[in-house]
């Protein structure tokens, strides 16, 4: 009989090297003094950072010498994936500790992206002409010193201009993002510009949404056979998800590497509505005001989220709220903005600012984009990035006395984004900190009261299928 599976073997991982390179090139390796590395990517910030903890016993601090200078370059990979190499810029050292027998010092090193120092001391006064694409690529050649290959960049809709007025090369590159409209559907105002540990990206979060979940089946045969099993009642939603929950009741019924590694530890439901918030931040409705200084003319605009849900592109197909039973996207004073305009500010451009595009879209579907927020941890995986879509399963969470139409929440259950993520390596394992983002609902939100509990609840075993294969 083969050795049960268990979680400690599914968060394997291998650093096969380590490096700090000091600003006068002497290279000091740290493979026997590393104790845990963190490295952080998120969808809102537009470097990826990190910390490395190490015990020194050989006071690199004044034998390197460290100055604020240094590079970490680090490599590693979860076995059977991937390998990572990326370098970094160590800008600050934290409190050091000495240990017991006084020959060691345990501190912390902090370091972040080489861009983010590039940025910091680079100001753009320029003046640029052309999509925001374009001109998002110019400034990281240019400024941020950023190879070409290295950023992934979508097309944007508008040929405007613009004059960067002294600003460092991400503050331009944001603010740049938050007037984009993408070409492919100017319903699609939800710029980014971030790094995961493979390339910058500059696109929309309702790309990323778009995506296929990465436990989509990979050919149509595979569609196919999937489709099959379900047909014959096959429980294929947590076979096929990418991470699931299990109720502590079922953790213990049997273990396998596939559930080991899509296993969700430490789950927090940390967001799911804040109707005041929406309200004053314009999420479900608002109003715009613009004047033209030229010709003396306004004009009003009003965004209303039940009516425009349906024109960008978004994770699942039903809005946050009922459809037919709405009372909150109709009342656009509840957020007002005043934007004044300049015709032909830049001669030929009748309306260069394009402000009746952007300014209220963005602002709802950012933070649709956040409207409900999962956090939790499983096994490490070296391939994994923000801004991939993946399928959760999520328990409904009720007593075992009552009954339910299915052991999963229907609301809860399905696609969502990646919008950071905390890889952590210590020297006994590789997990993950995940944050997943929803803006959207798999199944309708009923209209009027209907009843909800009918039918037998299904144990998780059932739901997933017996790890051990019995039929």
């Amino acid at each position: 009989m083969s050795e049960e599976f268990t979680t400690q073997q599914s968060k394997s991982f291998d650093v096969t090297d380590i490096y700090i390179k000091t600003y006068c090139g002497r290279k000091i390796g740290l493979n026997e003094m590393w104790v845990q590395i963190d490295i952080y990517e998120d969808l809102y910030n537009n470097c990826l950072t990190g910390q490395l903890i190490i015990k020194d016993h050989q006071n690199l601090i004044l034998n390197g010498p460290f100055c604020g200078r240094e590079t970490l370059t680090l490599t590693f990979e979860t076995p059977g994936r991937a390998k990572n190499t990326k370098e970094f810029y160590c800008y600050k050292i934290g409190p050091r500790q000495p240990e017991v027998n006084e020959q060691t010092v345990a501190y912390t090193l902090s370091f972040v992206s080489k861009e983010f120092i590039t940025s910091q001391q680079t100001k753009i006064s320029q003046h640029y002409k052309g999509k925001i694409d374009g001109i998002v690529s110019k400034i990281f050649k240019d400024h941020l010193k950023g190879s070409p290959d290295k950023l992934n960049t979508s097309a944007c809709m508008h040929e405007q201009e613009f004059i960067i007025p002294y600003w460092s090369p991400l503050s331009a590159i944001n603010w740049l993002a938050s007037r984009a409209v993408d070409q492919k559907n100017p319903e699609n105002c939800n710029w980014l510009f971030y790094e995961t540990l493979d390339e910058f990206r500059f696109v929309t979060l309702s790309e990323l949404m778009a995506q296929e979940a990465t436990s989509a089946p990979d050919s149509f045969l595979e569609s196919i056979g999937r489709g099959v099993v379900s047909f014959f009642g096959g429980n294929t939603k947590g076979q096929y998800s990418d991470f699931a929950y299990f109720p502590a009741k079922d953790r213990e019924q049997g273990r396998d590497k596939e559930r080991e590694f899509k296993n969700m530890e430490r789950f927090i439901l940390q967001h799911q509505f804040n109707t005041m918030e929406n309200i004053d931040s314009g999420m479900y409705a608002s109003h715009l005001l613009t004047h033209d200084i030229v010709r003396k003319k306004y004009q009003h605009h009003k965004y209303d989220y039940n009516k425009d849900f349906q024109k960008n592109d978004t994770l699942e197909d039903n809005p946050l709220v009922a459809k037919g039973n709405d009372k909150l996207s109709g009342n656009e004073w509840g957020h007002y903005k005043f934007y004044s305009k300049h015709k032909s500010i830049f001669n030929e451009r009748i309306d260069n600012d394009k402000v009746e595009t952007w300014a209220l879209k963005r602002n709802s579907q950012m933070q649709q984009g956040e409207a409900i927020r999962f956090n939790f941890v499983v096994p490490g995986d070296s391939e994994r990035r923000v801004g991939q879509v993946v399928d959760l399963t999520i328990p409904n969470f009720l007593s075992p006395s009552m009954p339910g139409q299915n052991w999963y929440d229907k609301y809860l259950v399905g696609r969502y984004l990646i919008s950071s993520i905390r890889h952590s390596i210590s020297r006994e394992n590789y997990e993950m900190t995940i944050q997943v983002t929803r803006d959207s609902l798999p199944k309708p939100l009923p209209d009027a009261s209907t009843p909800e509990f009918i039918g037998k609840t299904q144990s998780s075993t059932e739901f997933f299928g017996d790890p051990g294969g019995s039929p």
